[in-house]
């Protein structure tokens, strides 16, 4: 059950990010922008570390 849990929270993690990334591709002030990627790039790093727990996870 701990890893449909944690998959759901990937799955919604890169949805998420991908939709701030839409967004912040048609805002015109440069510090919205900068920051929504910066927000984008955190998020891509919390999934990769999800991932490789989940990954840890299933070798044990």
């Amino acid at each position: 059950m701990d890893q449909i849990k944690r998959s759901f929270l990937i799955a919604t993690l890169v949805l998420g990010a991908l939709i701030i990334g839409f967004v912040a591709t048609f805002i015109d002030s440069h510090v919205i922008n900068v920051t929504l990627k910066m927000i984008v790039i955190v998020i891509t790093f919390v999934v990769i570390v999800l991932a490789f727990q989940s990954r840890a996870d299933r070798r044990k």
